[in-house]
C-alpha cells in the first residue's frame, strides 16, 4: 500500500470547486497496481487519478461524485504495470460553498485535520510487487546510508505526527483514516497488535526505499 497525500492546501470560504493536487511518492517499476481508495471529508465532491507518461496523463479513475458516507475501493478488473508510468497523480476537488448540504460551515477557511469539519486529500494505492522481484541492490558508502537513514526517519516521524492523535508515539488503528484502517493497516501491522510502532513504519519506509524508481 502507498498513497498520495498533500496537507499543504486552504479552501477558501464559500470556493464551489477548489482543487489539490497530490502524487504518489513512491513508485515501485516492478509494481501492478490493484487498487484505489480517495479519502475526503465532507466537503469532498471529486477525485481523478492519473497515471502520467512523458507528460501525457491517462485518467485511472474518475469519482464525479464523492460522498463522504460511500467510501469505495475501487478494483481494477485487471492489475496495470507501473512501469507504463513515471508518476501517479490525483486531482481532488472540494465544494466550500453553501450550495453544498453537508457542508459544516461555508464561511470557513479549511485545512488539514482529522476531523470530519476538516479535510484531507488523501488517496491509497493498493500495489502489488511479484515476489521474485529484485529491489535495486548496490553498495553504499558511509554517506549514503546516512542519507538512507534520514530518509527513514523523516518519513517515520511524518506518519506519527500525521495520525499520532494520542501522542504516545504509535499509531492506533482506530487513530487512521477509515480508508487506511480497511485498506492497508493488517499489511502494516506485522504483529497484528492492532497499532503501528516505530520499528513496523521503518521496515515500511525501508521497503519503499528498496523498491523506489531512480
Amino acid at each position: 500500500t502507498t498513497v498520495a497525500v498533500d496537507q499543504e492546501f486552504e479552501i477558501p470560504p464559500g470556493d464551489p470547486a477548489f482543487s489539490v493536487d497530490a502524487e504518489v511518492g513512491f513508485i515501485p517499476s516492478q509494481g501492478e497496481l490493484l487498487a484505489f481508495s480517495p479519502h475526503m471529508h465532507l466537503r469532498g465532491s471529486a477525485m481523478q487519478i492519473y497515471g502520467v507518461k512523458d507528460g501525457k496523463r491517462e485518467t485511472l479513475l474518475d469519482v464525479p461524485q464523492y460522498d463522504f458516507n460511500w467510501q469505495h475501493i475501487y478494483e481494477l478488473e485487471k492489475p496495470l504495470s507501473l512501469a507504463n508510468f513515471d508518476e501517479v497523480e490525483i486531482t481532488a476537488t472540494f465544494d466550500n460553498s453553501k450550495e453544498n448540504p453537508v457542508n459544516p460551515d461555508p464561511g470557513a477557511h479549511v485545512t488539514w485535520g482529522e476531523q470530519s469539519w476538516e479535510e484531507m486529500t488523501l488517496c491509497f494505492f493498493e500495489i502489488a510487487v511479484p515476489l521474485d522481484a529484485e529491489p535495486a541492490k548496490a553498495e553504499l558508502t558511509e554517506d549514503e546510508q546516512a542519507k538512507r537513514q534520514v530518509k527513514i526517519d523523516a518519513f517515520v516521524q511524518e506518519f506519527i505526527e500525521k495520525f499520532d492523535l494520542n501522542g504516545d508515539g504509535e499509531v492506533e488503528r482506530d487513530e487512521t483514516p477509515l480508508a487506511l484502517e480497511k485498506f492497508g493497516f493488517w499489511r502494516l501491522d506485522k504483529d497484528h497488535d492492532r497499532r503501528l510502532t516505530k520499528s513496523e513504519l521503518e521496515d515500511l519506509a525501508r521497503h519503499k526505499l528498496d523498491f523506489e524508481t531512480e
